[in-house]
């Protein structure tokens, strides 16, 4: 239960950021730290979303639905005026979670209840 909260707790965190408005303008370096940011945290969301639900769905359902769920964010940060949609964070976000799946097989395969 409490991975289940801790989950959905980070879902509403990045769901949050994602869709505030950034005033500071985005440099360069920053740029290209802003797709590790996108992989590193759909890496982590997808293990503590495999990890909290895998007994009830499967890895592939659970990993396309934060897919889906990546890139409704990225539509709805085009429909808002200070923010856009960016092919880039799609495919960080795609890495990050297809990591999370393989990090999520790999401590299940090790031990049958992994976190």
């Amino acid at each position: 239960m409490l991975l289940k909260i801790l989950f959905w707790s980070v879902l509403f965190f990045v769901s949050f950021l994602s869709l505030v408005d950034i005033t500071q303008p985005v440099d360069t370096p920053l740029l290209s730290f802003d797709k590790v940011l996108h992989f590193g945290i759909y890496s982590f969301m997808n293990v503590l979303l495999l990890t909290a639900y895998n007994k009830n769905f499967s890895i592939w359902f659970l990993s396309i639905t934060l897919f889906v769920y990546g890139i409704l964010i990225e539509v709805a940060q085009n429909q808002t005026t200070y923010r856009a949609a960016e092919l880039g964070d799609i495919l960080a976000n795609s890495l990050g979670i297809l990591i999370g799946a393989l990090i999520f097989k790999i401590a299940y395969r090790f031990n049958k209840h992994p976190f």
